[in-house]
């Protein structure tokens, strides 16, 4: 089982990557603002999960939900993936009115219907469970 894994901070790489190793994968660490903005739409070719930051865009462009962009490729290509962002910038942090169009506006309205996993603790252990029971349905 190959996981691709998508983050920005280097330390969130690395327990991304263990946490998938944990459970028996093999994990493909992509920081998309250090290794180029689009390198993770060809590496999830090879990949049977994804599980992405949602925001990365650097200081300059502000709260836009770059991992949003992962989600539609990866759900596109029959992938199943999930965000494991951090909610606790929400409401009223930085990344808030991203996470908020997101979860609020999407995920919590359609429900059981959501076709991709949230973990809004930044619990990678918890987003590789997820990913986990995804790739079993």
């Amino acid at each position: 089982m190959k996981v691709l894994v998508i983050d920005d901070k280097s330390e969130q790489l690395a327990l991304a990557k263990d946490a998938a190793e944990r459970m028996g994968w093999e994990a493909i660490a992509e920081n998309p603002t250090t290794e180029g903005d689009l390198r993770w739409h060809k590496l999830m070719e090879s990949a049977d999960g994804v599980v992405t930051d949602l925001i990365w865009c650097g200081p300059d462009c502000g709260p836009k939900p770059s991992g949003l962009l992962v989600v539609i490729h990866a759900l596109s290509l029959g992938k199943p993936v999930v965000i494991c962002t951090d909610g606790t910038e929400y409401p009223g942090g930085h990344h808030g009115d991203a996470i908020g169009f997101i979860n609020d506006g999407y995920r919590t309205s359609v429900r059981s219907n959501c076709p991709f996993g949230w973990e809004e603790r930044k619990d990678w252990n918890r987003a590789m469970k997820l990913l986990a029971e995804r790739l079993n349905k």
